[in-house]
């Protein structure tokens, strides 16, 4: 991926944005992943009953059309987290997470950040990315308000999964995904998705 000058980088987080894992992830009253309890969780047959929310259905389509994927995600991955991407037409060529922070940054450095709340750790990886790929735009979806602040202190477009994600449950409730499917494929969700994404504007004020 370093070879690549991409013109545009949409960045995933993975639970809650794009994996109902919610069955084995604890989060404390911020929202923060509860990493110490997270990892007790972690098993093979835990992380294969995860599901996909409907965002999945638009990284699936972005890494199908070989535009620029990157996952930022507060997990420690294993290798089964790995499988389960791959399996579900989720796995990128990049992949920013904890268990990847030692391959990405020196030793101190990659220490310091590993125990980070989520908006300050992932605040590094974006850092990371911006500087790795200073001539890209950027897109980010995740849940965490904290996150999406972040990002779009980094001038990011930002969408809020939380909202994204319920707007396509209704959109596929009433009984659209054949032409939410085509609409992937076309190109033409890019369009569309204004009249579902909900973009969340922050006060440059608030703490």
């Amino acid at each position: 991926m370093s070879q690549f000058k991409p013109k545009h980088i949409t960045i995933f987080d993975l639970d809650r944005t794009v994996i109902d894992s919610d069955h084995r992830t604890p989060y404390d009253n911020d929202g923060n992943l509860d990493l110490a309890a997270y990892r007790d969780n972690q098993t093979h047959a835990n992380i294969m009953n995860d599901t996909l929310l409907p965002l999945a259905k638009l990284m699936q389509s972005r890494i199908a059309q070989g535009e620029t994927v990157v996952i930022v995600t507060a997990r420690r991955m294993i290798k089964s987290d790995y499988i389960y991407l791959r399996k579900n037409g989720l796995k990128t060529a990049y992949t920013c997470s904890r268990d990847q922070l030692f391959k990405r940054f020196d030793n101190e450095t990659a220490s310091m950040i590993y125990n980070l709340n989520d908006a300050n750790y992932k605040w590094h990886w974006f850092n990371h990315l911006q500087n790795r790929f200073p001539l890209a735009s950027f897109t980010v979806y995740d849940d965490h308000k904290g996150v999406l602040k972040v990002a779009q202190s980094f001038g990011f477009q930002v969408y809020d999964a939380i909202s994204v994600n319920s707007m396509l449950a209704d959109f596929l409730d009433m009984g659209f995904e054949e032409g939410f499917a085509q609409g992937l494929d076309a190109g033409y969700l890019d369009g569309e998705m204004s009249a579902i994404h909900q973009v969340i504007e922050f006060d440059s004020r608030a703490a």
